[in-house]
Protein backbone atom coordinates (compact mmCIF):
# COMPACT_ATOMS: atom_id res chain seq x y z
CA UNK A 1 0.00 0.00 0.00
CA UNK A 2 1.33 3.43 -0.98
CA UNK A 3 1.75 5.98 1.77
CA UNK A 4 -1.33 8.14 2.23
CA UNK A 5 -0.33 11.02 4.53
CA UNK A 6 -3.85 12.47 4.71
CA UNK A 7 -5.71 9.26 5.52
CA UNK A 8 -8.48 10.00 8.06
CA UNK A 9 -8.40 13.69 7.07
CA UNK A 10 -11.05 15.87 5.45
CA UNK A 11 -10.59 18.53 2.80
CA UNK A 12 -13.58 20.84 3.05
CA UNK A 13 -14.30 22.97 0.00
CA UNK A 14 -15.19 26.66 0.07
CA UNK A 15 -18.94 26.12 -0.39
CA UNK A 16 -19.48 23.97 2.73
CA UNK A 17 -17.15 26.20 4.76
CA UNK A 18 -19.02 29.34 3.74
CA UNK A 19 -22.31 27.66 4.66
CA UNK A 20 -20.99 27.08 8.19
CA UNK A 21 -19.89 30.71 8.33
CA UNK A 22 -23.37 31.77 7.27
CA UNK A 23 -24.92 29.50 9.89
CA UNK A 24 -22.80 31.13 12.60
CA UNK A 25 -22.71 34.74 11.46
CA UNK A 26 -25.59 34.99 8.96
CA UNK A 27 -27.24 35.37 6.62
CA UNK A 28 -28.18 31.68 6.31
CA UNK A 29 -30.29 30.72 3.29
CA UNK A 30 -32.02 27.54 2.02
CA UNK A 31 -29.10 27.00 -0.37
CA UNK A 32 -26.81 26.68 2.65
CA UNK A 33 -28.70 23.72 4.17
CA UNK A 34 -27.08 20.85 2.21
CA UNK A 35 -23.66 22.52 2.27
CA UNK A 36 -23.70 23.07 6.03
CA UNK A 37 -24.77 19.45 6.45
CA UNK A 38 -21.82 18.35 4.32
CA UNK A 39 -19.35 20.31 6.46
CA UNK A 40 -20.85 18.95 9.69
CA UNK A 41 -20.43 15.40 8.41
CA UNK A 42 -16.76 16.15 7.92
CA UNK A 43 -16.57 17.28 11.55
CA UNK A 44 -18.15 14.03 12.71
CA UNK A 45 -16.44 11.46 10.49
CA UNK A 46 -12.82 12.62 10.01
CA UNK A 47 -10.00 13.01 12.49
CA UNK A 48 -8.23 15.99 10.91
CA UNK A 49 -9.90 18.93 9.17
CA UNK A 50 -8.35 21.03 6.42
CA UNK A 51 -9.79 23.84 4.35
CA UNK A 52 -9.45 23.47 0.59
CA UNK A 53 -6.46 25.62 -0.40
CA UNK A 54 -5.83 27.72 -3.48
CA UNK A 55 -2.72 26.29 -5.12
CA UNK A 56 -0.76 29.05 -6.86
CA UNK A 57 1.92 26.75 -8.29
CA UNK A 58 1.63 22.97 -8.47
CA UNK A 59 4.41 20.61 -7.56
CA UNK A 60 6.37 19.56 -10.67
CA UNK A 61 9.95 19.37 -11.92
CA UNK A 62 10.53 23.02 -10.95
CA UNK A 63 8.82 22.96 -7.55
CA UNK A 64 9.36 20.15 -5.06
CA UNK A 65 6.15 21.06 -3.24
CA UNK A 66 2.99 23.06 -3.89
CA UNK A 67 3.06 26.82 -3.46
CA UNK A 68 -0.16 27.97 -1.90
CA UNK A 69 -1.89 31.28 -2.47
CA UNK A 70 -1.65 33.68 0.49
CA UNK A 71 -5.44 33.46 0.95
CA UNK A 72 -4.98 29.81 1.97
CA UNK A 73 -3.48 30.91 5.30
CA UNK A 74 -6.68 32.66 6.42
CA UNK A 75 -8.70 31.06 9.26
CA UNK A 76 -11.21 28.59 7.76
CA UNK A 77 -14.26 29.85 9.69
CA UNK A 78 -13.16 33.03 11.43
CA UNK A 79 -15.03 32.33 14.66
CA UNK A 80 -12.04 31.71 16.93
CA UNK A 81 -13.55 28.40 18.12
CA UNK A 82 -13.95 25.97 15.22
CA UNK A 83 -10.84 27.45 13.58
CA UNK A 84 -8.77 25.52 16.09
CA UNK A 85 -10.24 22.23 14.89
CA UNK A 86 -8.44 22.76 11.56
CA UNK A 87 -4.86 22.35 10.43
CA UNK A 88 -4.67 25.43 8.27
CA UNK A 89 -1.04 26.54 8.38
CA UNK A 90 0.26 26.50 4.77
CA UNK A 91 3.56 24.92 5.75
CA UNK A 92 1.78 21.94 7.33
CA UNK A 93 0.48 20.63 4.00
CA UNK A 94 2.19 17.34 3.11
CA UNK A 95 3.57 16.72 -0.36
CA UNK A 96 0.71 15.70 -2.63
CA UNK A 97 1.18 13.26 -5.53
CA UNK A 98 1.83 15.08 -8.79
CA UNK A 99 -0.15 14.68 -12.01
CA UNK A 100 1.79 14.24 -15.24
CA UNK A 101 1.24 16.14 -18.48
CA UNK A 102 -0.72 13.39 -20.22
CA UNK A 103 -3.19 13.18 -17.35
CA UNK A 104 -3.43 16.97 -17.24
CA UNK A 105 -4.44 17.08 -20.88
CA UNK A 106 -7.02 14.38 -20.25
CA UNK A 107 -8.46 16.33 -17.31
CA UNK A 108 -8.62 19.50 -19.42
CA UNK A 109 -10.74 17.64 -21.96
CA UNK A 110 -12.86 16.18 -19.19
CA UNK A 111 -13.61 19.62 -17.75
CA UNK A 112 -14.57 20.98 -21.18
CA UNK A 113 -16.81 17.95 -21.79
CA UNK A 114 -18.51 18.32 -18.39
CA UNK A 115 -19.23 22.01 -19.01
CA UNK A 116 -20.57 21.46 -22.52
CA UNK A 117 -22.76 18.57 -21.40
CA UNK A 118 -24.13 20.59 -18.49
CA UNK A 119 -25.05 23.65 -20.55
CA UNK A 120 -25.62 22.11 -23.98
CA UNK A 121 -23.38 24.63 -25.71
CA UNK A 122 -19.75 25.24 -26.55
CA UNK A 123 -17.40 26.51 -23.87
CA UNK A 124 -16.82 29.49 -26.18
CA UNK A 125 -20.41 30.56 -25.48
CA UNK A 126 -20.35 30.23 -21.67
CA UNK A 127 -21.38 33.25 -19.64
CA UNK A 128 -20.54 34.34 -16.12
CA UNK A 129 -24.09 33.52 -15.08
CA UNK A 130 -23.57 29.97 -16.38
CA UNK A 131 -20.48 29.43 -14.26
CA UNK A 132 -22.14 30.94 -11.19
CA UNK A 133 -24.63 28.04 -11.32
CA UNK A 134 -21.98 25.33 -11.11
CA UNK A 135 -19.00 26.87 -9.27
CA UNK A 136 -19.03 28.01 -5.64
CA UNK A 137 -18.90 31.77 -5.11
CA UNK A 138 -15.52 31.74 -3.36
CA UNK A 139 -13.93 30.09 -6.38
CA UNK A 140 -15.59 32.59 -8.69
CA UNK A 141 -14.32 35.48 -6.61
CA UNK A 142 -10.76 34.19 -6.39
CA UNK A 143 -10.12 32.47 -9.69
CA UNK A 144 -12.48 33.70 -12.40
CA UNK A 145 -13.59 37.23 -11.64
CA UNK A 146 -10.89 38.80 -13.81
CA UNK A 147 -11.94 36.81 -16.88
CA UNK A 148 -15.03 38.90 -17.45
CA UNK A 149 -15.53 42.45 -18.66
CA UNK A 150 -15.33 45.23 -16.09
CA UNK A 151 -18.95 46.16 -15.15
CA UNK A 152 -18.39 49.84 -15.96
CA UNK A 153 -16.95 49.01 -19.38
CA UNK A 154 -19.73 46.52 -19.97
CA UNK A 155 -22.34 49.18 -19.21
CA UNK A 156 -20.71 51.65 -21.59
CA UNK A 157 -20.24 49.22 -24.46
CA UNK A 158 -23.49 47.33 -24.04
CA UNK A 159 -21.63 43.97 -24.02
CA UNK A 160 -23.17 41.01 -22.25
CA UNK A 161 -21.23 38.77 -19.89
CA UNK A 162 -20.68 36.24 -22.66
CA UNK A 163 -17.01 35.88 -23.55
CA UNK A 164 -16.03 38.10 -26.45
CA UNK A 165 -15.77 36.30 -29.77
CA UNK A 166 -12.22 35.56 -30.81
CA UNK A 167 -10.76 35.72 -27.30
CA UNK A 168 -9.08 32.88 -25.43
CA UNK A 169 -10.94 33.36 -22.17
CA UNK A 170 -12.46 29.90 -22.45
CA UNK A 171 -8.92 28.51 -22.18
CA UNK A 172 -8.48 30.17 -18.80
CA UNK A 173 -11.82 28.86 -17.59
CA UNK A 174 -10.88 25.31 -18.48
CA UNK A 175 -7.44 25.75 -16.94
CA UNK A 176 -8.82 27.22 -13.70
CA UNK A 177 -11.40 24.45 -13.32
CA UNK A 178 -8.91 21.80 -14.38
CA UNK A 179 -6.47 23.05 -11.73
CA UNK A 180 -9.30 22.84 -9.19
CA UNK A 181 -10.10 19.28 -10.34
CA UNK A 182 -6.44 18.27 -10.15
CA UNK A 183 -6.19 19.56 -6.59
CA UNK A 184 -9.29 17.61 -5.54
CA UNK A 185 -7.87 14.43 -7.11
CA UNK A 186 -4.44 14.91 -5.56
CA UNK A 187 -5.91 15.31 -2.09
CA UNK A 188 -8.03 12.21 -2.62
CA UNK A 189 -5.00 10.20 -3.73
CA UNK A 190 -3.25 11.30 -0.54
CA UNK A 191 -5.99 9.62 1.46
CA UNK A 192 -8.20 12.60 2.31
CA UNK A 193 -11.99 12.55 2.21
CA UNK A 194 -13.01 15.45 -0.03
CA UNK A 195 -16.17 17.39 0.85
CA UNK A 196 -16.77 19.51 -2.24
CA UNK A 197 -19.61 21.17 -4.08
CA UNK A 198 -20.43 22.44 -7.55
CA UNK A 199 -20.37 20.70 -10.92
CA UNK A 200 -16.77 19.48 -10.75
CA UNK A 201 -16.91 18.44 -7.11
CA UNK A 202 -20.18 16.55 -7.63
CA UNK A 203 -18.68 14.68 -10.60
CA UNK A 204 -15.71 13.63 -8.47
CA UNK A 205 -17.98 12.40 -5.69
CA UNK A 206 -20.11 10.44 -8.13
CA UNK A 207 -17.44 8.78 -10.27
CA UNK A 208 -13.94 9.10 -8.79
CA UNK A 209 -13.82 9.22 -5.03
CA UNK A 210 -14.16 6.54 -2.37
CA UNK A 211 -17.73 5.93 -1.24
CA UNK A 212 -16.92 5.69 2.47
CA UNK A 213 -17.23 7.17 5.01
CA UNK A 214 -19.74 9.41 3.16
CA UNK A 215 -21.95 6.47 2.12
CA UNK A 216 -22.82 5.80 5.74
CA UNK A 217 -25.43 8.51 5.27
CA UNK A 218 -26.86 7.39 1.90
CA UNK A 219 -29.83 5.38 3.14
CA UNK A 220 -30.36 7.76 6.05
CA UNK A 221 -30.70 10.64 3.59
CA UNK A 222 -33.25 8.73 1.55
CA UNK A 223 -35.30 7.74 4.60
CA UNK A 224 -34.99 11.22 6.09
CA UNK A 225 -36.35 12.91 2.99
CA UNK A 226 -39.12 10.36 2.68
CA UNK A 227 -40.44 10.58 6.24
CA UNK A 228 -39.52 14.06 7.43
CA UNK A 229 -41.19 15.72 4.46
CA UNK A 230 -44.48 14.29 5.72
CA UNK A 231 -43.94 16.25 8.93
CA UNK A 232 -43.39 19.65 7.32
CA UNK A 233 -46.78 21.24 7.86
CA UNK A 234 -48.00 24.78 7.14
CA UNK A 235 -45.58 27.46 8.29
CA UNK A 236 -42.68 24.98 8.49
CA UNK A 237 -41.72 24.56 4.85
CA UNK A 238 -38.28 22.95 5.16
CA UNK A 239 -36.73 19.66 6.27
CA UNK A 240 -33.52 20.30 8.20
CA UNK A 241 -30.96 17.55 7.36
CA UNK A 242 -30.09 15.11 10.17
CA UNK A 243 -26.66 16.22 11.44
CA UNK A 244 -27.61 19.87 11.33
CA UNK A 245 -30.81 18.92 13.16
CA UNK A 246 -28.71 17.24 15.89
CA UNK A 247 -26.66 20.44 16.28
CA UNK A 248 -29.64 22.81 16.33
CA UNK A 249 -31.47 20.62 18.84
CA UNK A 250 -28.74 21.38 21.37
CA UNK A 251 -28.44 25.15 20.98
CA UNK A 252 -30.48 27.85 22.69
CA UNK A 253 -29.25 30.68 20.48
CA UNK A 254 -26.97 31.33 17.52
CA UNK A 255 -23.93 32.15 19.64
CA UNK A 256 -23.84 28.57 20.94
CA UNK A 257 -23.55 26.95 17.49
CA UNK A 258 -19.70 26.80 17.27
CA UNK A 259 -19.40 25.49 20.83
CA UNK A 260 -22.02 22.80 20.26
CA UNK A 261 -20.36 21.69 16.99
CA UNK A 262 -17.04 21.40 18.80
CA UNK A 263 -18.60 19.44 21.67
CA UNK A 264 -20.29 17.00 19.30
CA UNK A 265 -17.02 16.49 17.43
CA UNK A 266 -15.32 15.71 20.74
CA UNK A 267 -18.08 13.29 21.72
CA UNK A 268 -17.55 11.31 18.51
CA UNK A 269 -13.80 11.03 18.91
CA UNK A 270 -13.80 7.42 20.08
CA UNK A 271 -16.45 6.11 17.66
CA UNK A 272 -14.82 8.07 14.83
CA UNK A 273 -11.50 6.35 15.51
CA UNK A 274 -13.21 2.96 15.62
CA UNK A 275 -14.97 3.72 12.33
CA UNK A 276 -11.66 4.45 10.61
CA UNK A 277 -10.09 1.32 12.05
CA UNK A 278 -12.98 -0.61 10.57
CA UNK A 279 -12.75 1.12 7.18
CA UNK A 280 -9.01 0.49 6.91
CA UNK A 281 -9.53 -3.14 7.85
CA UNK A 282 -12.14 -3.40 5.08
CA UNK A 283 -10.09 -1.55 2.43
CA UNK A 284 -6.87 -3.43 3.09
CA UNK A 285 -8.18 -6.89 4.06
CA UNK A 286 -6.08 -9.71 2.56
CA UNK A 287 -8.99 -11.43 0.79
CA UNK A 288 -12.03 -10.31 -1.17
CA UNK A 289 -14.19 -12.59 0.98
CA UNK A 290 -13.25 -10.71 4.14
CA UNK A 291 -13.70 -7.34 2.41
CA UNK A 292 -17.21 -8.27 1.33
CA UNK A 293 -18.11 -9.56 4.78
CA UNK A 294 -16.98 -6.31 6.41
CA UNK A 295 -18.75 -4.25 3.76
CA UNK A 296 -21.99 -6.18 4.30
CA UNK A 297 -21.87 -5.46 8.03
CA UNK A 298 -21.24 -1.75 7.42
CA UNK A 299 -23.99 -1.51 4.80
CA UNK A 300 -26.43 -3.22 7.13
CA UNK A 301 -25.65 -0.75 9.93
CA UNK A 302 -26.00 2.22 7.58
CA UNK A 303 -29.23 0.97 6.00
CA UNK A 304 -30.97 0.68 9.37
CA UNK A 305 -29.94 4.04 10.86
CA UNK A 306 -33.31 5.76 10.51
CA UNK A 307 -35.38 2.75 11.55
CA UNK A 308 -33.20 2.16 14.62
CA UNK A 309 -33.43 5.84 15.59
CA UNK A 310 -37.20 6.00 15.19
CA UNK A 311 -38.57 2.44 15.56
CA UNK A 312 -42.09 1.79 14.32
CA UNK A 313 -44.24 0.68 17.24
CA UNK A 314 -47.61 0.20 15.55
CA UNK A 315 -46.76 -3.12 13.85
CA UNK A 316 -45.76 -4.53 17.24
CA UNK A 317 -49.02 -3.42 18.87
CA UNK A 318 -50.92 -4.87 15.94
CA UNK A 319 -49.11 -8.18 16.41
CA UNK A 320 -49.85 -8.13 20.14
CA UNK A 321 -53.56 -7.67 19.37
CA UNK A 322 -53.56 -10.62 16.97
CA UNK A 323 -51.73 -12.63 19.64
CA UNK A 324 -54.60 -12.06 22.08
CA UNK A 325 -57.02 -13.39 19.47
CA UNK A 326 -54.91 -16.51 18.93
CA UNK A 327 -54.61 -17.08 22.65
CA UNK A 328 -58.38 -16.81 22.95
CA UNK A 329 -58.63 -19.44 20.23
CA UNK A 330 -56.46 -21.73 22.38
CA UNK A 331 -53.39 -21.44 20.12
CA UNK A 332 -50.73 -20.50 22.71
CA UNK A 333 -47.75 -21.72 20.65
CA UNK A 334 -48.81 -19.65 17.64
CA UNK A 335 -49.29 -16.69 19.94
CA UNK A 336 -45.78 -16.99 21.40
CA UNK A 337 -44.35 -17.39 17.90
CA UNK A 338 -46.01 -14.15 16.80
CA UNK A 339 -44.62 -12.31 19.83
CA UNK A 340 -41.16 -13.69 19.15
CA UNK A 341 -41.24 -12.57 15.52
CA UNK A 342 -42.43 -9.12 16.47
CA UNK A 343 -39.73 -8.66 19.09
CA UNK A 344 -37.07 -9.96 16.72
CA UNK A 345 -38.14 -7.59 13.96
CA UNK A 346 -38.26 -4.68 16.38
CA UNK A 347 -34.73 -5.34 17.66
CA UNK A 348 -33.20 -6.31 14.30
CA UNK A 349 -32.50 -2.74 13.22
CA UNK A 350 -31.02 -1.83 16.59
CA UNK A 351 -28.72 -4.83 16.63
CA UNK A 352 -27.43 -4.13 13.11
CA UNK A 353 -26.81 -0.46 13.82
CA UNK A 354 -25.17 -1.25 17.16
CA UNK A 355 -22.63 -3.47 15.39
CA UNK A 356 -20.80 -0.30 14.30
CA UNK A 357 -19.99 2.13 17.11
CA UNK A 358 -20.35 5.26 14.97
CA UNK A 359 -23.83 4.40 13.68
CA UNK A 360 -24.91 3.35 17.18
CA UNK A 361 -23.92 6.75 18.60
CA UNK A 362 -25.51 8.64 15.72
CA UNK A 363 -28.73 6.69 16.11
CA UNK A 364 -28.85 7.59 19.79
CA UNK A 365 -28.30 11.29 19.04
CA UNK A 366 -31.01 11.42 16.39
CA UNK A 367 -33.59 10.24 18.92
CA UNK A 368 -33.13 13.57 20.71
CA UNK A 369 -33.81 15.79 17.68
CA UNK A 370 -36.43 18.46 18.34
CA UNK A 371 -39.48 19.11 16.20
CA UNK A 372 -38.79 20.54 12.75
CA UNK A 373 -40.84 23.69 13.36
CA UNK A 374 -38.41 25.03 16.01
CA UNK A 375 -34.96 24.05 14.77
CA UNK A 376 -34.34 27.06 12.54
CA UNK A 377 -36.74 29.59 14.02
CA UNK A 378 -34.88 29.54 17.36
CA UNK A 379 -31.56 30.66 15.85
CA UNK A 380 -32.25 32.61 12.65
CA UNK A 381 -33.28 36.22 12.25
CA UNK A 382 -36.73 37.19 11.07
CA UNK A 383 -35.37 38.10 7.62
CA UNK A 384 -33.60 34.73 7.28
CA UNK A 385 -36.68 32.84 8.45
CA UNK A 386 -38.82 34.49 5.79
CA UNK A 387 -36.55 32.97 3.10
CA UNK A 388 -37.38 29.51 4.43
CA UNK A 389 -41.10 30.17 4.48
CA UNK A 390 -41.13 29.90 8.26
CA UNK A 391 -43.10 31.80 10.88
CA UNK A 392 -41.43 33.20 13.99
Amino acid sequence: MKEKPLLRSAIIDHGPLRAIQNLIFGPFSPLDLPLAEQALRAFLTTEELRAFPFVALERDTDFHKDVLDEDSSAPPIGDGILDYEFAYEPNSLPILPSIDRAERRALDKLVAAILEKRFGKSIYDLAETDLAKVVNSRFMEHELYWLFEDPEIEELTGNTDVFSAGTDKHIYIVEALSSYLRTLIRFHRSGAVVFSDGLIGDACQEYLFSRYPSSIFDQLDEDWQRYVRYLTGPGIGVAVPPILACVLSRVRNRDEIPIVIRHIREEYQSSRKSLWNYLEEMWFAPTLKKQLRLLSKLESASANLFRASFPERFPFLQTAFSTVIKAADLKPLSAMEEIGKALLKKDESNSRVSAIGFTKQLSSDMRRIKGMDKLLSDVLTRAEISEFGLCK
